[in-house]
């Protein structure tokens, strides 16, 4: 008898034991997950993840030197406009046309020009690409961004034209500058109009009451609704 169950006692041993290695084996599987080629999962997954980020990295630098490089041309096409700009006034008005040339010639000047050198020197300050050695640490503000950015377009160019026209045809034409705060008068009410209507803050007349009558003293939708389910209506 104990011939017959020594080996098939040790054959159940054998078969635990094999059915415990093979779980451990699966255990080890689903932690690790390894595919077919023997590499983890988790190690793919986070070789995938870094040239993801690598890939972002890459494009914004792209984008950053790109932006940078048109800033940098933007800016300097502008002061080489406003340089001539001014020259051309300065030569006229000051050499040429010298007899008409007056302390309030130079005083409206100096007033009306100053802000269009005050937005170059805003753009100069934050569009200007920086780099530290060889490398770019900033493309600067994008200087076609919508906004504000673009109104200050606005006004420098109206600036440079209308120094042009008086450079050319007298100081009345400083008047022209007025356009400058009526415009932003009209551009301050127009947003702030936008934003209250997108606020629900608009000042529409409210809409005819659904149970009020039409104009011709005919009962509304609401009262006929009222009177087929035999509710009364008190009219006014």
């Amino acid at each position: 008898m104990d011939r017959v169950l020594i080996p098939v006692i040790k054959r159940m041993k054998a078969a635990s034991k094999e059915n415990s290695v093979l779980k451990e084996r699966r255990e080890h599987q689903n932690v690790t997950s390894f595919d077919g080629s023997g590499v983890c999962k988790s190690d793919l997954q986070g070789q995938a993840d870094t040239i993801i980020q690598s890939s972002k990295l890459i494009r914004h630098q792209k984008a950053a030197k790109e932006r940078g490089r048109r800033n940098a041309e933007t800016l300097n096409r502008t002061h080489l406009i406003s340089l001539a700009v001014n020259g051309l006034f300065l030569l006229l008005r000051a050499i040429i046309f010298r007899s008409s040339f007056s302390r309030g010639t130079l005083f409206k000047y100096i007033t009306f020009a100053s802000p269009a050198a005050v937005i170059e020197f805003f753009f100069e300050r934050n569009s200007r690409p920086q780099y530290v050695g060889n490398e770019l640490k900033t493309g600067g503000e994008d200087l076609d961004a919508k906004g504000l950015t673009e109104y200050m377009w606005d006004v420098l160019y109206w600036t440079w034209i209308n120094t042009g026209l008086v450079a050319l045809l007298g100081d009345r034409l400083w008047w022209a500058m007025l356009v400058v705060p009526v415009y932003s008068a009209w551009l301050a009410y127009t947003t702030f109009g936008s934003v209250r209507q997108g606020l629900g803050l608009g000042g529409a007349a409210p809409a005819a009451e659904e149970g009020s009558a039409d104009s011709n003293g005919a009962p509304s939708k609401r009262q006929q609704k009222m009177e087929k389910r035999g509710g009364k209506m008190v009219y006014r």
